[in-house]
């Protein structure tokens, strides 16, 4: 009786190992703020704000520190460009002003929050992000004269905003929720077998079903993030935003490779990316069709270095030019003159090119420092987390600090034409409201996570 209890118990699955439990919030298990305890009035609450584990503040240097560099750079960058379209030379600092002290109040409020409540909220922020990229495609504004069908931006009340920068944080949260519950599953800890029988078909039929569960489990994990990052990365290129879409795909990848799944998975998505590519070459007719013009000439005038100066190449040959002439030094801060409408867009995706002119390739390699700095400390907090949610904790850090990292690489790669121009803009540096207030966020939840992380000694 006692060897059938224990086997009993064995089999019985706990509530957190269910599907329901992982998608349905449950607040009352865990107070909801860092600092949260028993609280009966406001002094308590501030006794107990006062007294919570403090924030790295080596990361929360460098967020700062990039954001009014960040800000003074665009002002410089962007002031001539504000003057001369919008006739005034404050045109665009003002609001990336005020969506920076936006953010940074969203930041200080989510470093607050306890980091399991991104879990409970993980699949949520997934359905959100699949329904405004879902709405993005028929409600949405243009981006200018000859693009109606760049659907980017959905505008409520005066405000737009872009569902792509809330897919990639709700991306990321999904694959730190799924895979922190699937783990044990996912680096290959399946169910145990059936013990097999001695001999006789019996033992034939319980070996094909211990192989079949076995394999089912297998797939069945990885199938969930090839559904999910395909499916999204599909409705970000619905909206002919190629960058996004390949943001996606590799932040997608990478939080699959973070969260252990085998190598031998990635051999799938290389392999369909190897074959597309030739499919594309080859001059398959579906496959050209799936891209638009525009991309396929910004291809072009990547690999043709002369190939239409005054129109598709001249945005990166000016970039080219503003590098150039910065030199070791630089010509000294707002002293930049392609900036002069040369460089467009110089307030925004191709800010980088005006910073190397004003700040030289010394200035250049400090900002680039500040990312890695700023990247590498995310990967500290994120390995020394603590606590029963430190998996969760740790794939949450390391997707979001991966990101910032690879939106800078690739920002500096298409101002530098080592890539064709993809519109990826600069964290911290290039203009936009959404994508500021989103960053900020992301950066409060790493500080959040950072409360529970294992202090060196």
């Amino acid at each position: 009786m006692r060897n059938r209890g224990a086997a009993n118990a064995r089999e019985y699955r706990a509530p957190e190992d269910t599907l329901l439990y992982r998608v349905t919030p449950h607040l009352t298990k865990h107070p909801f703020f860092t600092f949260s305890s028993n609280e009966a009035n406001l002094w308590s609450w501030l006794r107990a704000f006062k007294a919570q584990p403090s924030v790295d503040g080596f990361f929360l240097c460098l967020v700062l520190g990039l954001l009014a560099f960040g800000l003074v750079m665009m002002f410089s960058a962007g002031y001539v460009d504000a003057q001369t379209h919008e006739g005034n030379a404050y045109a665009y600092i003002l609001p990336q002003a005020k969506n920076a002290l936006l953010g940074l109040v969203v930041m200080f409020i989510i470093s607050n929050i306890n980091p399991k409540v991104f879990r409970d909220f993980a699949y949520i922020a997934l359905a959100v992000s699949v329904v405004l990229l879902v709405v993005v495609l028929f409600y949405h504004t243009n981006l200018g004269e000859n693009r109606e069908q760049i659907a980017r931006f959905i505008a409520i009340g005066g405000i737009s905003f872009q569902p792509s920068e809330v897919a990639k944080l709700g991306l990321i949260m999904f694959c730190a929720a799924d895979m922190a519950a699937r783990r044990d599953i996912i680096m290959g800890r399946l169910t145990p077998p059936s013990p097999l029988p001695a001999y006789g078909m019996a033992r034939l039929k319980t070996k094909a079903k211990n192989l079949a569960r076995g394999a089912w489990e297998s797939c069945s994990s990885v199938g969930v993030y090839a559904v999910v990052i395909g499916g999204v990365s599909g409705l970000v290129f619905l909206e002919k935003h190629l960058s996004g879409t390949i943001l996606l795909l590799v932040i997608g990848l990478v939080m699959m490779w973070l969260g252990g799944v085998k190598w031998y998975w990635f051999l799938v998505p290389i392999g369909a990316i190897v074959l597309f590519a030739v499919a594309y070459w080859v001059g398959v007719g579906f496959v050209r069709k799936l891209f638009d013009d525009y991309m396929l000439e910004r291809i072009v005038a990547w690999l043709d270095k002369d190939y239409d100066p005054l129109g598709k190449r001249w945005q990166v040959n000016q970039s080219l030019y503003a590098i150039g002439s910065g030199g070791l030094k630089g010509l000294g801060f707002g002293q930049s003159q392609q900036k002069h409408l040369y460089v467009s867009e110089p307030h925004n995706d191709f800010i980088f090119a005006i910073i190397c002119e004003e700040l030289g390739y010394l200035g250049a390699i400090a900002i680039m420092l500040l990312f890695v700095l700023l990247v590498r400390q995310g990967f500290v907090i994120a390995q020394r987390q603590r606590g029963e949610g430190k998996h969760f904790n740790s794939l949450l850090c390391m997707g979001i600090c991966f990101q910032v990292g690879l939106q800078t690489a690739l920002n500096i790669a298409v101002v530098t034409d080592t890539i064709p121009n993809t519109g990826i803009g600069l964290p911290f540096f290039s203009y936009g409201g959404t994508s500021l207030i989103i960053l900020l966020a992301e950066m409060g939840i790493v500080l959040s996570c950072s409360r529970y992380m294992r202090k060196k000694r």
